[in-house]
């Protein structure tokens, strides 16, 4: 089974926003999104089964994030590319559904035992590096998330891994075409080469005032000043309500006996675990696994040396891989941190050796060996009281957000013209912030989605209250727009100078691809490259040979060099190169060494079967997805694509 998660590390959170599973394959893109939203009409029906706009909604936003997350502040898109991602984020959940239905009609499952092993090796669900049930519960909490609907994403995505390891499993590459790869990776290529460099072509004189009249009345939107807004908002957030919390001092000292255990180092156990998983689903091999486990309890509680003899069998049986190398021991854990069942039977352990189980659990029979304990240790009152009071502040002012947060909903909602009745009812100060366009912003309309709601119709033309914003949890806005700067084209006179450098710039980039095209038609009529370069003035490089990962030649060149097929016999091949920065290269193919892709290291060659074998398995899934939409019912209503 291919892991989903080994890339997990500490931005996994971000990662569950942007997808909670990504099968690094063509077509695995969003996972299975569970919605509890009722809406009334989709946006696609694959083989009657519909997807809802609010599905498509979420995994639009989790794509638009990602992108943000890769490109950073370069990421701003305009209307068309915002629209472009929105059907490719359809198409993305259209080839899910396509393929969770074959892989249903082919009796494709994952057991619980699958689904439970892929979320223990998850690092966000892991406490010094073992699996810890109360951190799962809480992560998945903090992402609104159940355990179930986590659960189910799961189980549709390993089920659609066994689909994605079939079509790779048909799609490798012969030993003939490895070597083939290696051979021309390593094939060299006879060249010679000039540049002809952009600044050697700078007009003589500036364009004249039509041309640059001209070119700004075709380029009016590249020289406009965007439309701007001045938007007032509420803001309802944690922060601001610890300032309303004045805490009394009984207050803190109840609150400082009430929760010791963040003062200091809980009460811990070393516990040692041995897993028995069943080998299959179905009560046979449940019971199988059962009888195995009491075996092996047996053994221990019959030993002279029952913590060597728990530890043996556990290295030798325990079906959990990082554990049993340990002995079975997970070390030190307090309560809460395992799931309920082990927890209690943990802790009602008194001595060290004391056994328990065996215990039925989602990840299959467990016996638990109690190693030793440690007591706790928790600070006094006088040593900790600032973090306290800190922490006092914020749970009371973290209850108030959600005691007021669905007021402050209500109240802008109802008031939608104006944000003072909710100012004033909830004594919040109404901000501004101003120059806020589509694509940038300043405070908090750095933030995407707080610029989204402010262009949106309900705010920008009908000049209503947004709805509360999410900006983080326990952190909420509602805006509206105060005022509108329209956009408008920066005069002639302020964009003369910028003109005038690109039309200078462009006029020296086409005398440069000029001179290259004359440059080849003297060496295309028999002259040599030599003749050609002291002609224009310029160093020849060469003739040599060259790799492709030689560093001699500019990137575009040896790009360029090495796609040119080579011309029959021995005749050269001539053609020219764009550079990066204008200027044109020229360049000669006189002759291609062949190498020979059999004696490779062993390394290398299983480097080529895998590149190989990606583009084949990546060739390969576009087939049978091009197959599934060919015979699959298929219909999109656009008019509900939001």
């Amino acid at each position: 089974m291919l892991s989903v998660f080994r890339s997990f590390a500490k931005g996994w959170m971000a990662f569950i926003l942007l997808g909670l599973v990504s099968i690094p394959f063509i077509f695995w893109g969003m996972g299975q999104l569970v919605n509890k939203t009722v809406v009334t009409s989709y946006v696609a029906k694959v083989n009657g089964t519909e997807i809802m706009p609010n599905r498509l909604r979420q995994a639009y936003e989790q794509a638009f994030q990602q992108r943000q997350q890769q490109l950073g502040g370069q990421y701003n898109p305009t209307q068309k590319q915002q629209t472009q991602l929105k059907m490719q984020t359809l198409q993305k959940l259209i080839d899910t559904q396509l393929l969770l239905q074959q892989a249903e009609k082919n009796r494709l499952v994952a057991n619980a035992a699958e689904v439970r092993a892929q979320i223990e090796q998850i690092p966000a669900f892991q406490v010094n590096g073992h699996f810890n049930y109360q951190q799962y519960k809480t992560v998945l909490a903090n992402n609104n998330l159940t355990v179930t609907q986590f659960e189910n994403q799961m189980r549709g995505n390993l089920v659609m891994d066994q689909l994605q390891q079939g079509l790779a499993r048909s799609a490798f590459p012969t030993p003939r075409e490895v070597a083939g790869l290696a051979a021309l990776a390593k094939q060299q290529r006879k060249a010679a080469w000039f540049v002809l460099p952009v600044k050697d072509f700078k007009p003589a004189k500036q364009p004249s005032g039509d041309a640059v009249a001209s070119y700004y009345k075709s380029h009016q939107s590249k020289y406009s000043v965007p439309e701007k807004l001045t938007i007032s908002y509420l803001r309802l957030n944690q922060k601001t309500l610890e300032q309303r919390v004045s805490p009394k001092p009984g207050e803190l000292k109840n609150y400082y006996r009430t929760h010791q255990s963040q003062y200091g180092v809980p009460p811990a156990r070393k516990v040692a675990e041995i897993l028995i998983k069943p080998s299959a689903s179905g009560t046979a091999a449940v019971a199988a696994a059962k009888d195995k486990i009491e075996n092996l309890l047996k053994q221990v509680k019959q030993s002279k040396a029952p913590k060597k003899t728990f530890a043996e069998l556990a290295r030798k049986n325990s079906d959990d891989r990082i554990s049993r190398r340990n002995g079975g021991s997970i070390g030190y854990v307090s309560r809460g941190q395992l799931p309920q069942k082990l927890d209690d039977a943990l802790f009602n352990l008194t001595s060290a050796g004391a056994l328990a189980g065996p215990i039925r659990t989602a990840r299959g029979w467990v016996i638990l060996q109690l190693l030793s304990k440690r007591a706790g240790a928790v600070k006094p009152y006088s040593e900790v009281k600032a973090q306290v009071a800190k922490d006092y502040k914020a749970d009371k002012a973290k209850s108030l957000y959600y005691k007021l947060d669905g007021k402050f909903a209500n109240l802008t909602y109802e008031n939608a013209g104006s944000l003072d009745a909710a100012a004033k009812a909830l004594d919040l100060k109404i901000h501004t912030v101003s120059g806020v366009t589509r694509k940038h912003g300043t405070g908090i309309a750095k933030n995407d989605k707080v610029r989204k709601a402010a262009f949106s119709d309900t705010v920008l033309k009908q000049r209503q209250n947004s709805n509360p914003i999410k900006l983080a949890k326990e952190d909420a806005v509602v805006l509206r727009v105060a005022k509108v700067t329209p956009s408008k084209v920066k005069p002639l006179s302020e964009v003369r100078d910028e003109i005038v450098a690109a039309l200078m710039k462009k006029q020296a980039r086409d005398a440069a691809a000029k001179a290259a095209s004359g440059a080849l038609s003297s060496l295309r009529a028999g002259n040599s490259i030599a003749v050609v370069a002291k002609e224009h003035g310029v160093k020849l490089h060469g003739p040599m040979l060259v790799k492709r990962t030689d560093t001699k030649l500019p990137e575009v060149l040896s790009q360029s060099l090495f796609m040119l097929p080579p011309a029959a016999g021995s005749s050269p091949r001539y053609a020219s190169a764009d550079l990066k920065d204008g200027s044109q290269a020229v360049f000669a193919l006189l002759g291609v060494k062949t190498a020979n892709g059999k004696d490779i290291p062993k390394l290398q060659e299983k480097a080529y079967m895998q590149e190989l074998g990606r583009i084949y398995a990546k060739q390969e899934s576009k087939s049978y997805l091009a197959w599934l939409h060919a015979k699959a019912d298929i219909k999109i209503d656009k008019d509900n694509i939001q």
